[in-house]
């Protein structure tokens, strides 16, 4: 049996020049979140991070409090290109509400887009969902023999995937998990001899305590 724990990234820099940075907070946040597992007696025969900055650095926050021993990155575990997807979409639809001056619209346009994406209702002239789903699908294969405990460090996108490959979801269940999703929050998967199994999906322990009022982010 392999447990992989599937990490969303601290919070990021959204509204900055480059959102691939995380902020303070979600320094903070990736912190805590290597100390909690620590204290349960998590130990990861493997840290891996999908390649992206705010991957890189969400685990090396982790790892100042949880001991890891082997890290690794995979593309494959990359978030999709979601600004490809917004200049798609609105290529061919003028309805998407004003996110940029207000996140509390960010999930309402997400939704929208990710759904269009989805039902191949736009091209984005590169990566499918069927593209995205494979590559999250062949990503989660290479993990197979790589020991008991594995430590993914992803984006929304592709944890909503990867439940997607335990649960065998549809498109619309796929777009409400990445929009829900906070940042450090862990999903568990188990692999067993039938397959891969959901145990635990967006939990955030870690960020739960009554002196971290206010550490709950979704960007």
């Amino acid at each position: 049996m392999q447990e992989i724990l599937l990490v969303r990234h601290g919070q990021a820099s959204y509204g900055a020049d480059d959102y691939d940075n995380l902020s303070e907070l979600g320094h903070q946040q990736s912190f805590w979140l290597g100390a909690h597992l620590h204290q349960l007696g998590f130990m990861p025969s493997l840290a891996v991070d999908g390649t992206l900055k705010r991957h890189v650095q969400t685990l090396d926050q982790v790892a100042k409090s949880l001991p890891i021993t082997a890290k690794a990155s995979d593309p494959a575990f990359s978030e999709i290109n979601i600004k490809a997807i917004l200049a798609a979409y609105r290529n061919k639809y003028d309805d998407l509400p004003a996110f940029e001056q207000n996140v509390k619209l960010l999930n309402a346009a997400l939704h929208m887009v990710l759904t269009a994406w989805f039902e191949a209702r736009i091209d984005t002239g590169g990566e499918t969902w069927q593209d995205y789903i494979m590559r999250i699908n062949q990503g989660l294969e290479r993990l197979n023999d790589q020991g008991d405990n594995i430590l993914l460090i992803t984006s929304g996108g592709a944890i909503a995937a990867s439940v997607s490959a335990a649960l065998n979801l549809e498109a619309a269940a796929q777009v409400a998990i990445f929009t829900k999703l906070h940042n450090s929050s862990v999903t568990k998967l188990i692999r067993t001899k039938s397959g891969l199994e959901l145990h635990s999906l967006n939990n955030v322990a870690h960020l739960e305590t009554a002196d971290r009022k206010g550490a709950l982010t979704y960007v």
